[in-house]
């Protein structure tokens, strides 16, 4: 868990340039800079679910990397107080919260996706449900315990975030593999000169 933080890093950072000029450049998006949360509040086409879906992995990887951090470090015995864990903690309940915003919009629209994609969505929601109440448990463990962390509950409970935001980035992960592939079959049945679906 913790030799991928950096490989989850480098991915957040490289996605993080490219989702939001996908949604920038969406005819639903209009180029606004807060394009991620106003394509969330429109109807969407595959395209547009198949961004708000990376935006979505974007999230939960950047909550693996903090809640990674978070437990690594209380269990070393480097945060012992409330103000020590804060602003992991912090990252983590608005990730969290915007990743609920996206699965809510996206289930709200999830007739407007293709079948894969509605699939897809019902597999991460259940994960990100769990996400956010196993984040609510977090803080509650750190504003009621905030003295003596280090024998809290909080290092479980930041395991169960990472694993949780971990199926939803490899929910999502499996998706861009199956779009991949599919693309480079129809590449080369173009190339072969071969007709009909496959």
């Amino acid at each position: 868990m913790r030799n991928s933080f950096l490989y989850k890093g480098v991915l957040v950072a490289t996605a993080l340039c490219v989702v939001p000029a996908a949604l920038a450049k969406s005819p639903k998006g209009g180029g606004d800079p807060g394009g991620r949360t106003a394509a969330v509040t429109r109807g969407t086409s595959p395209k547009e679910t198949s961004a708000l879906l990376e935006q979505m992995r974007i999230d939960a990887m950047s909550v693996e990397n903090d809640a990674g951090q978070l437990e690594m470090l209380v269990r070393e015995g480097y945060f012992n107080t409330k103000q020590d864990d804060a602003p992991l903690l912090d990252n983590v309940r608005d990730e969290v919260n915007q990743m609920n915003r996206l699965l809510s919009s996206l289930r709200a629209h999830k007739a407007e996706a293709s079948p894969l994609q509605q699939a897809i969505i019902e597999r991460v929601a259940a994960p990100a449900i769990e996400m956010a109440g196993t984040t609510e448990l977090a803080i509650d463990t750190v504003n009621n315990d905030g003295t003596h962390l280090y024998t809290s509950d909080l290092p479980g409970l930041a395991d169960s975030i990472y694993q949780e935001a971990s199926r939803v980035d490899q929910t999502v992960a499996e998706l861009d593999k199956y779009v991949h592939a599919r693309h480079e079959e129809q590449q080369l049945r173009r190339t072969l000169g071969l007709k009909g679906n496959p």
